[in-house]
């Protein structure tokens, strides 16, 4: 098969695997430039004493990190900007290491997953929630 962007010849499967490096690429772009965006709000709602941060793997999605403050419970909160692939909106994981679980933030009833339409309001979230497992833990 022909790819027209590198105007090589090269097996379907290749042809695939580019198509979807490609479209990988395309979505950090997009995040990294969103999150660019949106660091001084989300800023302004993490706590006195947490730590925030960008998140950028060399293989998977840039997203914004909030840690509380070190204690026997290692939790922190992923916000993950919207892209092609996610765009209902802000997509939030809760990652508690302590206890070896890894979640994202559901609606109502459970049964999907939470987007919320500012950074801001999905740091709010994020904080709340820290907090609860931050409690659990207790």
């Amino acid at each position: 098969m022909l790819d027209t962007v590198a105007g090589e010849w090269v097996s379907f499967a290749e042809k695939v695997r580019r198509g979807i490096e490609g479209r990988n690429a395309r979505w950090c772009q997009q995040a990294r430039a969103c999150l660019g965006r949106q660091l001084d709000d989300v800023r302004g709602v993490v706590p006195a004493g947490w730590t925030m941060n960008v998140d950028d793997p060399v293989n998977g999605l840039p997203c914004i990190r909030i840690t509380p403050p070190a204690g026997r419970t290692d939790v922190s909160a992923r916000l993950y900007p919207p892209h092609d692939e996610l765009p209902g909106g802000w997509y939030v994981r809760i990652d508690n290491r302590t206890r070896h679980m890894d979640f994202p933030l559901y609606l109502a009833g459970g049964v999907h997953a939470a987007f919320f339409t500012t950074a801001a309001i999905a740091a709010r979230r994020a904080v709340r929630m820290v907090r609860g497992e931050l409690l659990a833990s207790c």
